[in-house]
C-alpha cells in the first residue's frame, strides 16, 4: 500500500517535471539529491552507532559487567 503511494508520487512528479520550466526542473531535482543525501547519512550515522554499542557490549562482557 505504502509502495502505490510511493509510485503514484514519482509518477506525479515526474509529469511535473515534463511540464514544469527548465529552473523548476533542476530546483527539483537538486532537493531530491539533498534528501537522498540526507537519507545515506542517516543511514550511516545508524550504521555507526549500531557498531559502537556492539563494541561497548562486548567490552562491558569482558570486563565482567
Amino acid at each position: 500500500m505504502q509502495r502505490e503511494k510511493i509510485d503514484e508520487k514519482n509518477v506525479e512528479n515526474d509529469e511535473q517535471l515534463k511540464s514544469g520550466s527548465r529552473a523548476a526542473r533542476i530546483l527539483q531535482e537538486r532537493a531530491e539529491k539533498r534528501r537522498r543525501k540526507a537519507s545515506l547519512g542517516k543511514l550511516i550515522s545508524y550504521i555507526i552507532a549500531l557498531i559502537l554499542v556492539i563494541l561497548l557490549m562486548w567490552w562491558l562482557r569482558r570486563s565482567g559487567m
